[in-house]
């Protein structure tokens, strides 16, 4: 197994490359769940490794790792325009 930072990336390329709409909740989930894997144990304050050591993943951890490490930038989802009129034909 690799580390927890390069199974995070390859979880979320992934996730990228299937479509899905990826934000800061997506990434805190991931990286939640690989931590667990590679042993962590999740609590109320943040994640405990076996050190004893807390980490929590905060919204601004997960924006600057998908920017940092990623290479990826937030951008505001897009709203359908104005409708047409029914008779705008006319």
């Amino acid at each position: 197994m690799g580390t927890a930072k390069g199974a995070l990336k390859t979880l979320l390329e992934d996730q990228r490359k299937s479509d899905a709409a990826i934000n800061s909740n997506i990434i805190r989930s991931l990286t939640i769940g690989v931590l667990l894997v590679f042993g962590a144990v999740a609590t109320t304050a943040g994640v405990v490794f076996d050190n004893g050591t807390t980490f929590s993943v905060s919204r601004q951890w997960c924006r600057k790792f998908a920017s940092q490490e990623m290479g990826w930038s937030y951008r505001k989802a897009t709203t359908v325009a104005q409708n047409l009129p029914k008779d705008w034909q006319e």
